[in-house]
């Protein structure tokens, strides 16, 4: 495979190129390549230890796959690990953002997922959070970019309907751990 032949010869001259990893995880995620691959490559990234601030972009790739691909086993392991490395202070609240911003994907086709994901997990931070991540996010697209005088009434009540959604799940997030982001 010619992208895996670039890392390779990347990883030869720059060993800690956060950016070549971080293209070749896109190629495999654009050709909905396996997730073993992009396993991989994290595995390669946790071995060259890459800066703390480096992992969250290439790591929210595998996230993104586990969530598309109803693996919320894996998924909800992961990102409670990382709530608890926040909890007892091992990473900052930056860098626990930076891999709940995989949570911000506004595909509509995820939805059923969420509701998936929380049916198995309902004391799940890690779920509750992204859903209600989600939701904020199709809360801020339903209303549009507009000013508020030139949005139409149906855009609003769109917005509530998810913001609604968000505050709800947030609230039953924040329930579920002792330092919520």
């Amino acid at each position: 495979d010619k992208s895996a032949k670039m890392l390779e010869e990347a990883n030869k001259i720059a060993p800690n190129n956060m950016m070549a990893r971080f293209r070749y995880m896109f190629v495999l995620a654009e050709n909905d390549r396996a997730l073993a691959d992009m396993q991989k490559v994290m595995d390669d990234v946790h071995k060259n230890d890459l800066a703390d601030d480096d992992i969250p972009p290439i790591a929210n790739f595998v996230h993104a796959r586990l969530l598309k691909d109803a693996n919320y086993e894996q998924l909800d392991k992961e990102i409670n690990k990382l709530q608890q490395d926040y909890e007892a202070g091992k990473i900052d609240d930056v860098t626990l953002n930076a891999y709940f911003l995989v949570f911000d994907n506004l595909d509509p086709a995820l939805k059923d997922n969420y509701a998936s994901w929380i049916k198995l997990y309902p004391k799940s931070y890690a779920a509750h959070q992204g859903l209600t991540r989600y939701l904020l996010g199709l809360a801020g697209q339903a209303r549009g970019d507009r000013y508020m005088k030139d949005t139409s009434d149906k855009e609003v009540g769109g917005m509530q309907l998810y913001l609604n959604g968000a505050l709800e799940n947030a609230k039953v997030a924040i329930t579920l751990t002792a330092k919520p982001v």
